[in-house]
């Protein structure tokens, strides 16, 4: 602008004042078509900006496209960072085993994850629509439709609404709202389904191991109330009542040992998992002989016991579980066997996998008992394990043991013809 006003009082002070004006005119027009194209390219640039070339142009122009491209180079790194940001937390919210919508105010899904679509069937079509629509189950519904208050949304959604909803699919869900920001909710589903059916289990077993050590407990303490009174009977009845007595306390002895090795074998279940200990090398010879003498020393030369031995010869496994395994099959054997017939220990492979197998020539079992075996203090006739010493947990504790060394049991049986029980573990087993 000086330089153009220069040039018009050096050519009035030349040529006149008319011709200096001119000059000034004409450098004031070409100043405006300059400041146009530049303002015109500076508004061709925002449209579609170049983060690495600027326009040409001259000051101060320049220096105000500089800085505006510093601007909107700070805004675009801070907007991708942004959207860096949010689609890790999507990926990470997809990745939760719990589902997660969120909800506007007036309850139209605006996003939801993969849990979501599993456990409460939505999917992204879904997206727009009120989740009331969706889900229809009275209780939602009116969990959806309390008016969450502006004071539950400062207190930062302390005041969730849940409540546990049963799915037509027969799942169990924990369902929550929680009131965020200035009118969203997100609403949380978790599948207790597994946390249910573990406390019923916790409280049948609690209720069973009462029962059990109740009436051990109740014939012991029958039978020392009168001596603890000075009341005592004659000697054969003395005799007769203590051997009960004993023979109660070793069963409940008997029980508790067989609630505390199920306690250890879960423990070393979870050292497993956290690689604190490895399988070993097992003799397998040494350890069916040695179950083979146990079972002989429990029958009494009761019954015809017999061992074939074809199997390979080392394993890989812990060998204290196997023998306990193996024992416990051996044993129920000789128990429900009635005396003088056979049972057969085998030990082989079949279709190149390990198997050991006890076969007995006892009573059976009946069909509709056979999947509830392993089932802890289930038993098919309770008279007769309470008079054999049984605690209705020995296979359970062979289930836990077999869990342990990724083997199965299997249960084989006709009434009247005798059982067999199969261990049967895979080809992997074999130590090289």
């Amino acid at each position: 602008m000086i330089t153009i006003i220069l040039v018009a009082l050096l050519c009035g002070i030349l040529f006149g004042s008319t011709i200096g004006l001119l000059a000034l005119s004409a450098g004031l027009l070409l100043l405006n078509w300059m400041h146009r194209s530049a303002a015109k390219k500076l508004r061709l640039w925002l449209d579609s900006p170049a983060n690495t070339t600027l326009p040409n142009s001259l000051p101060p122009w320049d220096e105000l496209y500089g800085d505006l491209y510093r601007l909107r180079k700070r805004a675009t790194d801070i907007r991708n960072q942004l959207e860096e940001t949010l689609s890790r937390l999507r990926e990470a919210l997809s990745a939760l085993p719990d589902a997660v919508v969120l909800l506007d105010a007036d309850l139209r899904i605006e996003w939801c994850n993969k849990a979501a679509e599993r456990l409460l069937a939505l999917k992204s079509a879904d997206y727009g629509l009120p989740i009331n629509q969706l889900l229809r189950q009275p209780e939602l519904l009116e969990m959806l439709n309390v008016r969450v208050e502006d004071s539950d949304r400062a207190s930062g959604g302390r005041d969730e609404r849940q409540l546990l909803l049963r799915t037509p699919a027969g799942s169990l869900l924990e369902v929550r709202r929680i009131p965020f920001g200035r009118e969203n909710s997100l609403l949380l589903a978790k599948d207790v389904a597994q946390i249910e059916q573990a406390n019923t289990l916790l409280r049948d077993f609690v209720a069973n191991v009462s029962h059990e050590l109740r009436t051990p407990l109740t014939v012991i303490v029958g039978y020392l109330e009168p001596l603890a009174k000075g009341d005592v009977p004659e000697s054969k009845l003395l005799q007769r009542q203590c051997a009960l007595a004993h023979t109660e306390a070793v069963r409940m002895g008997r029980l508790i040992s067989d609630l505390l090795l199920l306690s250890r074998l879960e423990n070393k279940l979870l050292q497993r998992a956290e690689g604190a200990q490895s399988p070993r090398r097992i003799d397998m010879c040494d350890l069916l002989n040695t179950v083979l003498a146990e079972a002989e020393a429990l029958s009494g030369n009761s019954h015809k016991i017999s061992l074939e031995n074809t199997g390979p010869t080392i394993l890989n496994g812990y060998g204290d579980e196997l023998h306990s395994a193996f024992a416990n099959l051996a044993s129920n054997a000789v128990r429900y066997t009635p005396a003088g017939r056979k049972i057969k220990l085998v030990w082989c492979s079949e279709g190149g996998s390990p198997l050991f197998y006890v076969q007995d020539n006892g009573p059976g079992i009946a069909p509709e008992h056979l999947e509830r075996l392993s089932e802890r203090f289930y038993r098919v006739d309770r008279s007769h394990s309470s008079s054999t010493g049984g605690t209705g947990l020995g296979l359970t504790i062979v289930q836990q043991i077999l869990h342990h060394h990724d083997a199965k049991l299997e249960i084989e049986s006709t009434p009247g013809s005798g059982s067999c029980f199969k261990v049967r573990f895979k080809a992997e087993a074999v130590a090289v």
